[in-house]
């Protein structure tokens, strides 16, 4: 069974092949997709079941418009399968709109248990937040940071390197490749924090992780669960930490409210959180080689020189294997006569005077 997976991030040659190929199952992202109808590389008129898997995330995200137009696009009637954590507002139009006698079938606990988990909520200064996060995570081990925004993954992620803490950085701005390399970097144990945005909240299985902190706040309680989800899995205990500024203590007390638990804000102690190894796992030798070879040019043929075929200099060595270079001196020129009129700098005029540094206001 031939199976061809199309997303944003990659380009589109190796996808619009696979296309020509043919395909039984497409997995593909809404947006992606949309694009390859336009380009007219594929129709949708015999397409007989159509999936749509985490239907309230993509509802969240604001993707209802576009899958709407995708699914009227199979013009074959096609049996229609959804898959989401909740069936209310945005998915139950869908339900309403484009299934006929829908069964519905429950698997696994209703919500997210949140009986595993030790939640911490810890009132701090937005200068020592970064600071806490470095001790938290070196007690807990495997960890997972949440921030609101895809910069402020970055600033954090290049603040905790300083402070030597392995990690991999993780958000929407990331292309497709550089997302795999960093959960996989994640999960194969090579860094022991992965932070990101909430692109990571959902979906994603990784075994061992000891510790979720909330370094910003949650949109809701919905995503606060689905944060704290990474933690305390199957049947495991884990850690949720929230880092609280002055202003957003009425946030988290509704978030509180709404999760149903009760406790109160406190002064940060990570020295108290349950100390947990961890061994960083060292990247394959054959696979380290052969970056490093790339990078040396070894191997094979010799890495062409970034200033052109004869390296650096060469635009002032004149003839050299036979090659004779645009800006060498020529043989009517070695006297230095009609050179740069006399001793004047380059680019000045003859009979121009030269500008003081300090002669404009």
């Amino acid at each position: 069974m031939k199976v061809l997976s199309v997303y944003g991030g990659t380009s589109y040659g190796r996808q619009l092949k696979g296309l020509d190929k043919g395909a039984e199952i497409l997995v593909a992202c809404p947006g992606r997709l949309i694009d390859l109808l336009k380009r007219k590389a594929l129709t949708l008129e015999d397409v007989g079941m159509v999936v749509l898997d985490e239907a309230d995330r993509m509802a969240d995200m604001g993707f209802m418009e576009p899958v709407c137009s995708i699914i009227e696009k199979c013009t074959s009637n096609p049996q229609m399968i959804l898959f989401s954590a909740t069936l209310d507002h945005d998915v139950a139009k869908l339900v309403k709109l484009y299934q006929d006698d829908p069964v519905r079938i429950e698997i696994g606990p209703k919500e997210i248990s949140m009986d595993g988990m030790e939640h911490l909520f810890w009132k701090m200064k937005p200068h020592k937040k970064t600071e806490i996060a470095v001790k938290s995570v070196r007690r807990a081990g495997r960890s997972i940071i949440f921030c609101r925004t895809r910069a402020g993954v970055d600033r954090l992620g290049g603040e905790m390197q300083l402070d030597s803490i392995p990690l991999s950085t993780l958000h929407g701005g990331l292309n497709q490749r550089q997302r795999d390399r960093a959960m996989n970097k994640f999960s194969t144990g090579r860094s022991m924090v992965l932070i990101a945005t909430d692109v990571a909240a959902r979906g994603i299985d990784v075994e061992g992780v000891n510790c979720v902190i909330h370094y910003d706040p949650p949109d809701d309680a919905k995503a606060y669960k689905h944060r704290s989800g990474r933690t305390a899995r199957a049947g495991q205990t884990g850690v949720v930490i929230s880092f609280i500024k002055g202003n957003e203590q009425r946030i988290y007390g509704r978030i509180q409210k709404q999760v149903g638990i009760r406790k109160r804000f406190s002064d940060p102690r990570p020295d108290d959180l349950k100390k947990n190894d961890f061994t960083i796992t060292k990247e394959e030798p054959n696979k380290t080689n052969r970056r490093s070879d790339r990078e040396s040019g070894a191997g094979g043929r010799p890495r062409r020189n970034q200033r052109g075929r004869g390296g650096k200099g060469n635009r002032s060595r004149g003839k050299e294997n036979g090659r004779i270079y645009r800006n060498s001196p020529s043989k009517s020129n070695k006297s230095g006569k009609n050179r740069n009129h006399g001793n004047k700098k380059r680019g000045q005029r003859p009979g121009s005077k030269k500008r003081k540094a300090d002669s404009r206001p």
